[in-house]
């Protein structure tokens, strides 16, 4: 969950959909990264999809895996993104 050169990263939260299919990482950077679960080494590859305007404090899958919802800090905003799985 680390970046490739290593450099400090405030994760924030991280979530595993139910089905243990996916892991999401929320973020100091307003960014959410879903990666394939397990990710076993550092630097796996992921999807980062951005709309927060800061920090991410926290994320979770509905019980049915269609959406997730993320909590924005300084935005204060809540956002439900659609799950699509691959």
């Amino acid at each position: 969950l680390t970046p490739k050169f290593g450099e400090a990263v405030g994760i924030n939260s991280c979530c595993r959909s139910n089905k243990g299919e996916v892991i999401a990482v929320a973020n100091d950077f307003g960014l959410i990264r879903l990666f394939r679960f397990p990710a076993p080494y550092q630097g796996c590859k992921h999807k980062r999809y951005a709309g927060h305007s800061s920090l991410v404090t926290n994320c979770r899958f509905t019980f049915d895996d269609k959406y997730l919802i993320s909590i924005g800090g300084t935005d204060r905003c809540i956002f439900q993104w659609e799950h699509i799985p691959d």
